[in-house]
């Protein structure tokens, strides 16, 4: 029974993420939140895709994030200049504007303007300017994308837990990428993922089973 509330507990957390309600500060080690790449930005379209890929961030130990990020639909990530200026091919921002270090890091890839990195101003043409991002250095341009779909690395900084992720105009991250569809660059951006509608009945029922154990709880304690 433990179990079965503990995991209704965490579906509700992210149910209330997808849906805007922000993740607690006291969020705890091995939460995880999931966003999904709908946006397109792509000069001509990347799409049609239902989603050009996802990220998972785990809250982990130690002031640390743990980042998963998988495109979809054989789309990869490319270095394509995007902002004309200070420029990466996945970006995102933090609360609070924290210093951070990078860890495990795929090959290839690099952190913009140095490891450790400081909050700054990158431009993701379409997407908004970001504070923090990873570019990936094997090659400029389409013709050089990183056959590799996956970009796993970790994060740390003082205080650093899920509720650090900080939006912008919305978004909560951004890649650029060259499309499996079309074959175009351009960028792509992430929300929280919206659970399907048997998750919703499936929470919405837990949270009845808990309000029940509570009650006879309650009726024992009496």
């Amino acid at each position: 029974m433990r179990t079965t509330l503990k995991k209704i507990g965490t579906l509700a957390t992210a149910v209330g993420l997808a849906i805007g309600v922000a993740t607690p500060a006291s969020a705890a080690t091995g939460d995880t939140a999931t966003f999904s790449f709908t946006s397109d930005h792509c000069t001509g379209g990347c799409g049609p895709q239902a989603s050009f890929g996802s990220v998972i961030v785990t809250d982990l130990a130690g002031d640390a994030l743990g980042f998963n990020v998988t495109l979809l639909n054989g789309n990869k990530f490319v270095s394509t200049g995007v902002g004309g200026g200070i420029e990466a091919s996945f970006a995102f921002s933090l609360n609070g504007d924290p210093t951070i270090t990078y860890s495990a890091i795929n090959s290839n890839f690099i952190a913009v303007g140095g490891n450790p990195q400081s909050a700054g101003s990158v431009h993701m043409d379409g997407g908004g300017f970001y504070e923090y991002g990873l570019q990936w250095n094997g090659g400029s341009g389409g013709g050089n994308a990183d056959p590799n779909p996956i970009l796993t690395f970790t994060i740390t900084g003082t205080g650093l837990t899920l509720a650090s992720l900080q939006p912008v105009a919305g978004q909560y991250f951004v890649a650029d990428i060259i499309s499996g569809t079309t074959g175009l660059t351009g960028v792509v951006d992430a929300t929280p993922a919206i659970p399907e509608p048997e998750t919703y009945a499936m929470m919405l029922a837990g949270l009845g089973l808990m309000g029940f154990v509570a009650r006879r709880r309650k009726q024992k304690a009496a």
